[in-house]
């Protein structure tokens, strides 16, 4: 039983990266009622692993609220993901648990206490053999120090990531319920964009034009969230730069693959990258952009 729940959470996981948290988030809800129900009556020898299931079920919900805007949510699923993985003494999740945390916490402006979960992260990450975990506890600490500010700071935990992806591991793939090792959820070219998402954040924005740029084609496509964020990035970082022909494009095609996936937090990214256009709105690059994003039901047509 805890195996076909482990399977349906992956599952689940696997519908939000293509569809969007809102085609996955009722299924985890329910294998996470499901899990809560079998509890009291699990037999000692399976009660880690089923607190496992509940830890990681409660994480993915925790997720898929963040991204769908619903951040109190998030934050409630998160805390209840973190006693669980303590309880079952896996170090593993309790990293994975408290790196999304830090992301909540630096996403809704709070980057101190971002890079307070970061370090805890890194912490219990370092005592697990997964090269990939830690890789992305560095990434997410580089992610709350550049919202902070920190440059310094920010490209030494980056450096520290990419040394750990450089590292060999004899471990298995696949961490479950957040990333596969093979995909590119924690490999060097979603590292690199990171890079790029950090250098625009901190004024380097050229430097970060053309880091995303020369990593946006090497994402996996599958993966339509990762690829629509990078692509508002770099629209951005265009719009910045004031290449506003360029910096449309962009944005209009990050628009388009938002409609393809429910998440509330990729909307948000896209209508910020528009909202970098808005002193160039009368121009014929901006009111097409506004007219596919428009047809995306994104935006409404600007007046």
């Amino acid at each position: 039983m805890i195996g076909h729940i482990e399977d349906v959470l992956w599952i689940a996981k696997r519908q939000d990266d293509k569809l969007g948290a809102q085609a996955a988030l009722d299924t985890v809800l329910a294998q996470r009622n499901l899990v809560r129900l079998l509890l009291p009556e699990c037999p000692a020898e399976c009660r880690p692993q089923l607190l496992t299931a509940l830890s990681s079920a409660s994480n993915l919900a925790g997720w898929m609220s963040f991204d769908l805007n619903d951040f109190t949510s998030a934050a409630y699923y998160y805390q209840h993901a973190r006693t669980a993985a303590h309880e079952a003494d896996n170090d593993e999740l309790a990293a994975s648990v408290l790196i999304n945390m830090s992301y909540l916490a630096t996403w809704t402006g709070k980057p101190r206490e971002g890079i307070d979960y970061a370090l805890a992260a890194q912490g219990w990450a370092g005592k697990t053999t997964h090269r990939h975990l830690q890789a992305w506890a560095h990434d997410i600490a580089a992610r709350a120090y550049a919202a902070y500010g920190l440059h310094d700071a920010c490209m030494r935990e980056l450096d520290h990531a990419h040394a750990r992806l450089a590292e060999p591991s004899g471990e298995p793939g696949r961490i479950r319920f957040y990333y596969d090792a093979a995909d590119d959820r924690c490999g060097p070219a979603f590292l690199t964009g990171i890079r790029g998402r950090c250098l625009l954040q901190l004024g380097r924005t050229g430097d970060a034009v053309r880091v995303t740029e020369a990593t946006l084609p090497l994402l996996d496509p599958t993966y339509v969230r990762n690829v629509a964020i990078r692509t508002a990035e770099l629209g951005s970082g265009y719009a910045k730069l004031g290449e506003i022909e360029h910096a449309a494009k962009l944005v209009g095609d990050a628009g388009v693959l938002a409609a393809r996936n429910s998440s509330g937090r990729l909307m948000s990214q896209v209508l910020a990258a528009r909202a970098d256009l808005t002193r160039w709105q009368q121009t014929p690059a901006v009111r097409e952009l506004d007219e596919r994003l428009a047809a995306c039901q994104i935006a409404p047509l600007s007046p």
